[in-house]
């Protein structure tokens, strides 16, 4: 937009339209990555973890847990981290694994 008042005579200035047509309607703006990634990564992922929610995989999860390190002291704590690394190896994703923890953990 401003490139043709700087010194530099390679700079090509750019109307406003051009400006928003790249920056938000075109693939490598910031809505094409953005819901790339939410489509290809994310939204899977999430599918995924509510399956794991409704079959009660994330209850096997958490009982495992609970048999491996609930009778020590800092049970609880050391409950969720098991069954979050757990739900990790099977899921791979963050999001996923945030939302069945989450659920199966936390007081209904």
């Amino acid at each position: 937009m401003l490139g043709r008042y700087f010194p530099v005579p390679e700079t090509p200035g750019h109307e406003p339209p051009e400006i928003i047509e790249f920056s938000f309607l075109g693939t490598q703006g910031i809505f094409g990555v953005t819901l790339d990634v939410i489509a290809t990564a994310v939204f899977p992922f999430v599918i995924f973890g509510c399956f794991l929610l409704e079959t009660g995989a994330s209850n096997m999860f958490l009982d495992v847990s609970r048999s491996l390190m609930g009778h020590r002291a800092g049970g609880p704590a050391k409950v969720s981290v098991i069954s979050s690394a757990l739900v990790g190896t099977v899921s791979g994703s963050a999001v996923a694994n945030v939302i069945v923890d989450a659920s199966s953990i936390s007081p209904s």
